[in-house]
């Protein structure tokens, strides 16, 4: 029986209010006014926050008002700022707004989103107390899983940055977790590690509220030598003028113990000196919890008269706490009620005014749905037509593109024809020449013969590599033998050496395999674009990118010429081929030049690709 009542003392709770006890014997007292002054002082957004944050965690732990105007400053701040860390840190301090509030199913989505925000990033004591707070929200809607879960990821972040205070916190954290649980093996654990890292920064108070909840488990676990032992380490380590709940809750301990051990004299004296301090600080829980204890050891010392009177007190203000919450939620469903009694009158009000224009809105409604029918059957033979026309122009569209395709093979033919007869016959028929020629006896003609013969040997050589060239123009046979990047890297260093022009070929992305059509209409594009620089643009420097990606090839010519007007240059010749190719490509041109030079873009959709 007594085991029973005193494991209903609060012992989480008073945990939670002496941490916040003791913070706020630590902040120094700052009103709004202050704060808004100094924070109009920061230049920087992130200067701002910062300080903001600090005054927002005070705030926190010592129950200001102020708090959720603080936050909504932070909030505003940080959505200026952008940066995930503070709007993670923003989301926290709502959930510590709506904590405090007690709105804990709002608070813990604020901390969830706090949590994704912040997990982008490192880690760090802002997603660790993210974590933290996430924890204590569990822990009241009593989901030991989550509650464990998130004590653990903040613990883990908190030993990685070596913050000893915050270790303890969480470890004495979990502690209380475990005991409430009935893990006290684990929950004793976690009081002496929890003790070990208070002792490392020297923080006596911790300490001592810390055995005082280890008696606690000790009590539970029915160690009571044990308990007492932890009572005693906290009495003598906080002054019971500082914080006189540890006392109360320590003697009644004790007194319990002791009444475990039927040591009932030494218990009597506690459990009455536990009552007399509980009474003194007008702590109602405590005093309530205290009198129970002392009814239990009345009751175990045959002393049925006090015990009774004991209990009954205590139930009386266990009943008056339920009298409270049932006034309150008495008027909560009364204004509930009265909310929707009145809603319910304005619903039938608007009903009444609804019916009254029914009829009108009926007659309207007609008289709109026969006109939206006939705009329909008018738009509907409207875009049926517009169908039409539209599968008429593909067809001319079509028939175009059909006869652009034959033009360009039968260049291409044409071209191959004639570069094959300058190639067999007059660069043949040149080279017999040059043969009949140099099989004469130059030894037997005079000085000055003798340089004419060497002078047409050469021109007969020139004129044999002019035909060459012209042929392997026509019909290069790179494009027979490699593919278009080979054959375009090829053209550009053929030409860079015969014009001194320097051409820079640069070549990005995946690996092409075209058609041979269709490498043959690129390579003819950047051939007769790079004629055009050679022949007019004055230019020093040329650049030809091709650029390869999933389904998409960009090509760029660039030169640093004098540039063209294309109104004037238009209908030329080169042009009118290159536009040609385009359009056979299905592609996209776009031409932007001036003084400074001119540069081609052209983008070419293998899936708009229709030829075979």
């Amino acid at each position: 029986m007594y085991y029973f009542l005193y494991k209903n003392i609060p012992i989480s709770a008073l945990l939670f209010s002496m941490s916040l006890f003791l913070s706020s014997q630590i902040i120094t007292a700052q009103n709004k006014e202050e704060v808004l002054i100094e924070i109009s002082k920061e230049t920087s957004s992130k200067d701002k926050l910062d300080y903001l944050g600090a005054i927002i965690n005070k705030q926190w732990y010592s129950g200001s008002s102020e708090l959720s105007r603080y936050v909504k400053i932070y909030d505003s701040i940080a959505i200026i700022n952008g940066t995930d860390k503070y709007l993670g840190i923003a989301s926290n301090f709502n959930g510590m707004s709506y904590f405090v509030s007690q709105e804990f199913d709002t608070a813990i989505n604020y901390y969830l989103a706090a949590v994704r925000l912040l997990e982008k990033g490192e880690e760090s004591d802002a997603l660790a107390q993210a974590y933290n707070n996430l924890a204590g929200c569990y822990k009241i809607r009593d989901d030991f899983d989550n509650t464990e879960k998130y004590f653990i990821k903040a613990l883990s972040i908190y030993t990685r940055l070596e913050m000893t205070s915050w270790i303890a916190n969480i470890h004495n954290n979990l502690a209380v977790l475990y005991m409430e649980s009935e893990f006290y093996d684990k929950a004793d654990e976690m009081f002496d590690l929890a003790i070990t890292s208070y002792k490392q920064s020297n923080n006596t108070t911790m300490i001592g509220i810390t055995y005082m909840n280890q008696g606690n488990s000790r009590i539970f676990s029915g160690n009571n030598y044990d308990a007492i032992e932890k009572y005693l380490n906290a009495m003598q380590l906080i002054d019971k003028n500082k914080i006189p709940l540890v006392h109360a809750v320590s003697h009644t301990g004790i007194g319990i113990a002791q009444t475990n051990l039927k040591d009932y004299s030494n218990a009597l004296l506690n459990l009455k000196n536990g009552l007399e301090i509980s009474e003194k600080i007008n702590h109602f829980e405590q005093t309530m919890e205290s009198r129970k204890a002392l009814a239990n050891y009345y009751a175990q010392t045959n002393n049925f008269k006090e015990a009774y009177e004991l209990s009954t007190l205590s139930q009386q203000m266990k009943d008056s706490v339920l009298t409270v919450k049932q006034d309150k939620n008495m008027a909560e469903a009364l204004i509930k009620y009265e909310a929707e009694k009145k809603d319910k009158e304005i619903a039938l009000k608007q009903l009444e005014l609804q019916k009254g224009k029914s009829r009108f809105r009926f007659i309207i409604y007609v008289n709109v749905l026969f006109l939206i029918i006939g705009l329909g059957i008018l738009l509907f033979y409207r875009q049926r037509q517009k169908i039409k026309d539209k599968e008429i122009e593909n067809l001319k569209a079509q028939k175009e593109l059909v006869k652009l395709e034959a033009l360009i093979d039968g260049i291409e033919k044409e071209r191959t024809r004639i570069a094959q007869d300058l190639h067999d016959g007059i660069n043949g028929d040149l080279s017999a020449i040059k043969y009949k020629i140099t099989s004469i006896d130059d030894n037997q003609l005079k000085l000055k013969e003798k340089k004419e013969f060497e002078k047409a040997i050469e021109m007969l050589d020139n004129a044999i590599d002019q035909v060459r060239q012209i042929s392997h123009n026509l019909a290069p046979p790179s494009l027979q033998n490699f593919s278009l990047i080979e054959a375009v890297q090829q053209f550009c260093s053929k030409v860079s050496a015969s014009s001194k022009l320097p051409i820079n070929f640069q070549y990005y992305g995946d690996y092409l395999k075209l058609d041979k059509d269709i490498e043959t209409v690129i390579y003819r594009m950047i051939q007769e674009l790079t004629n055009n620089i050679l022949k007019h643009a004055k230019a020093t420097q040329v650049l030809i990118q091709i650029n390869c990606h999933n389904e998409n090839i960009h090509i760029i010519v660039e030169d640093n010429g004098i540039g063209f007007d294309i109104s004037k240059n238009h209908n030329g010749l080169g042009l009118k081929n290159i536009e040609s190719r385009i359009a056979f490509l299905n592609a996209d041109l776009i031409i932007d030049t001036n003084k400074n030079g001119t540069t081609f873009n052209i983008d070419i959709n293998l899936n708009n690709l229709t030829h075979d």
